[in-house]
């Protein structure tokens, strides 16, 4: 594992950059948090973002559903569809988010993606693109699933069928976050930088190397928990032919399994152990290599491009 990112208004923020400290090599983004826990926002600066207003005293950075906290994943997505969810909120939340980010590490983020894929929501999309180029991010998450969905070759989406078939409980919301994603990639093409700022330098979309960039490729929503393995992800990549110098961001959440009572059900649930223990096996280093890939981070990833741009 080469990078990370963190909940800013989540419980063990502060714990968790403190113990970044001893995990140097790691890049830590920002996970953009708007659908769990309490904005970090006032209710006054944000209203549309609380699913009601906080009592007096209300329990702050506490993930779940409870008092005068966000809306929830499904809630907030059909909320931003239907146009219930304040663009401007939603920038003053981001914000106030990257200013946390900086109280705890000194720094901005260099990268960035939405907890529960908000960066997807095409309603606020841009609204994010936005705030984080003015504040100097460069790198993106972007979930337009490599697998089945982009492959023109038949014989490997069959040959795929089974594995990537969508996760029955999440299939409609992993099907809205692929679609969305593909789209948002189209329109944005963050990475055609090079091409457009060679052909026409004052455009407005791309006014220099911090523009937004995407890794080339993603592979992550269907291939989590129990279908998370070394097969699974071996299989993807050999199938789906990614060029020579692109770069594909793997998606997974591994993790102790937390006690009952201690944290959320996605939390306690035994598949975190399950994604660590097939990170940590010396097999996938080697079935990798064996292709071709070398692990790198998110700040290597910007670098490349920012050097690609320069030249």
């Amino acid at each position: 594992m080469r990078s990370a990112s963190i909940l800013v208004n989540g419980p063990s923020a502060e714990q968790a950059a403190k113990y970044s400290q001893k995990c140097l090599a790691l890049s830590i983004g920002l996970h953009i948090n708007l659908t769990e826990g309490t904005p970090l926002c006032t209710f006054e600066a944000a209203p549309t973002l609380f699913r009601e207003k906080p009592q007096k005293d209300p329990i702050k950075h506490v993930l779940g559903n409870g008092r005068g906290q966000m809306w929830g994943k499904e809630e907030f997505w059909k909320r931003c569809e239907g146009g219930q969810i304040s663009a401007k909120e939603v920038r003053r939340e981001v914000t106030a988010q990257l200013e946390r980010y900086k109280e705890l590490f000194g720094r901005y983020p260099s990268h960035a993606d939405g907890h529960q894929h908000v960066q997807a929501i095409p309603q606020i999309a841009k609204v994010i693109c936005d705030v984080l180029s003015e504040y100097g991010v460069v790198s993106l998450r972007n979930a337009a699933e490599m697998s089945k969905w982009e492959s023109s070759d038949a014989t490997s989406s069959n040959k795929m069928s089974s594995l990537i078939s969508p996760l029955p409980q999440y299939s409609a919301f992993l099907d809205r976050v692929r679609t969305n994603s593909l789209a948002l990639r189209r329109h944005h093409e963050p990475n055609k930088l090079k091409e457009e700022r060679s052909s026409n330098c004052s455009s407005s979309s791309v006014e220099s190397c911090k523009s937004l960039v995407f890794p080339d490729h993603f592979v992550g929503l269907n291939t989590m928990g129990s279908r998370n393995s070394i097969e699974n992800l071996i299989t993807i990549l050999s199938a789906e032919g990614v060029g020579d110098g692109e770069a594909v961001e793997w998606m997974v959440h591994p993790g102790y399994t937390c006690a009952i009572g201690e944290g959320d059900e996605f939390a306690q649930s035994t598949e975190r152990e399950w994604e660590m223990n097939v990170l940590k096996s010396p097999l996938l280093t080697a079935r990798l290599a064996e292709l071709g890939y070398k692990c790198i981070s998110f700040e290597d990833f910007h670098q490349t491009r920012v050097k690609e741009c320069d030249e």
